[in-house]
């Protein structure tokens, strides 16, 4: 009982004014409602609960696939774990999303990814292979073996990769870019360019696709400058 009701309760009736009865009726009614509404504020800011306060719960029911979105939603967890730094909680989300589904190739890049920054490389090329033999024609995947292997000096089985990659997704553009880079350095010249214009064509609102070609346009031309000016010269 409030306040209000207790010192109502003490007054002699002819005292109390009227407004005050209603007043008091008003609030001992509204008291279960209040309860009520304050029940379901409570259960409406633990569903509004920030992402950081708790992390993404994914079910899968026994013999079944998860949802795609589920998935979508803890990759994309744990890319945001990356860029706050939380390293083992981003490698503990992308294990989670190998063991709800093995196929999904996003998993083994990000924590592929995740382990060649921290300068586990070894453990990152066993990654993108296990990520491989699940989602063999998976074109991010296939380009970062192929980032891989042209590190490691084996610039043939790199082109092998990214020509792998974009036979499988021939708008990849991450692919055509690598692998027209790759082209640049062992002077294929030609070729390089072609592969330039079409990750241009396939992606024409990347930065970086215009970036990287505008660059590889200017060394071009550079040498078509420089080298007949060397040859009189000689």
């Amino acid at each position: 009982m409030s306040v209000l009701l207790v010192f109502l309760a003490t007054q002699r009736p002819s005292t109390i004014p009227r407004s005050s009865v209603t007043l008091a009726e008003q609030q001992a009614a509204s008291q279960p409602t209040d309860r009520l509404m304050q029940q379901k504020s409570l259960r409406v800011r633990d569903a509004l609960i920030e992402e950081e306060e708790r992390p993404y719960q994914v079910w899968k029911e026994e013999g079944s696939r998860p949802l795609r979105i589920n998935l979508d939603l803890l990759t994309h967890r744990a890319r945001v774990l990356v860029q706050r730094g939380d390293r083992k909680g981003a490698a503990a989300t992308y294990k989670r999303c190998m063991q709800l589904e093995p196929q999904d190739g996003r998993a083994w890049l990000g924590l592929s990814q995740l382990r060649r920054r921290q300068g586990r490389e070894e453990e990152a090329a066993r990654l993108l292979q296990g990520g491989l033999r699940v989602d063999p024609a998976n074109p991010y995947l296939l380009q970062a073996w192929g980032t891989l292997q042209e590190r490691r000096g084996f610039q043939d089985e790199a082109l092998a990769s990214y020509s792998r990659a974009v036979k499988a997704q021939p708008r990849h553009a991450a692919s055509w870019v690598a692998c027209g880079l790759l082209l640049a350095k062992r002077r294929r010249l030609d070729a390089s360019a072609q592969c330039l214009r079409i990750a241009c064509l396939v992606a024409p609102q990347s930065y970086y696709v215009w970036q990287v070609s505008g660059r590889q346009v200017a060394r071009f031309r550079a040498c078509c400058h420089v080298l007949p000016c060397s040859v009189s010269l000689k």
